[in-house]
């Protein structure tokens, strides 16, 4: 699910309203959610705000990629999201079972091209 609205940002700030989350990054997320005033203006902005069910019971994945300029209210909502008990992976998600799937085709191909 991409991006298509507030609805992502504003489950941060909903969250980020929790007395365990510093005042600090309460306000860096605040001030982006207030001055984020159509989903528009986070076009080339944010790449990537996906929300999965993950393979844990009850548990939801949660895939972020932003422009520089939104580094800070990134990291400000992953602190956020460690500080009320979320654990935090980083780097490259593992592969859907589309990307799987096309991935064995491509290499079905390859091999069919190469035979005679």
């Amino acid at each position: 699910m991409i991006c298509a609205n507030h609805t992502q940002w504003n489950t941060a700030l909903t969250f980020s309203t929790d007395s365990v989350v510093s005042d600090a990054d309460y306000a860096i997320i605040t001030k982006h959610g207030t001055a984020t005033t159509n989903p528009l203006m986070l076009v080339d902005r944010v790449f990537c705000c996906r929300v999965a069910t993950a393979f844990a019971p009850n548990t939801e994945r949660l895939t972020f990629s932003v422009a520089a300029d939104l580094q800070p209210v990134l990291s400000a909502i992953l602190r956020s999201l460690a500080k009320t008990g979320a654990v935090l992976k980083f780097g490259t998600p593992p592969k859907s079972s589309y990307e799987r799937q096309l991935a064995k085709i491509l290499l079905q191909m390859s091999e069919w091209q190469e035979t005679p």
